[in-house]
């Protein structure tokens, strides 16, 4: 999303074999960010740790004004994996405010 586009030969497009796409490529005119950035994590559980969870904007249009922390990774340890008692889902939350820009 934040370049443009995803070529046809993308490691995503096969990274689980039973869903494998071929032949595919994706282009878009916008420029796009991660209003969260990109963080280490967004899903933690004991067999996978990474981040999947982003809230895309358009640059020319909006502007990140302030972002919630996202929680230390020995927070996310301490319960071996989301949900636990602390965090009650599979996914933390990706807060962030934005504003429009004026033009």
């Amino acid at each position: 999303m934040r370049e443009g586009s995803i070529e046809e030969n993308h490691a995503d497009w096969s990274s689980c074999v039973e869903e494998e796409i071929s032949g595919l490529s994706i282009k878009h005119p916008f420029r796009m960010d991660s209003g969260c950035g990109t963080p280490k994590y967004t899903n933690y559980t004991i067999g996978f740790q990474d981040c999947l969870d982003y809230i895309f904007y358009q640059k020319d249009e909006l502007a990140v004004t302030h972002v919630v922390p996202f929680p230390p990774e020995e927070d996310l340890k301490k319960y071996k994996a989301i949900p636990n008692v602390i965090f009650p889902s599979d996914h933390l939350a990706s807060i962030c405010d934005m504003k429009w820009i004026e033009k």
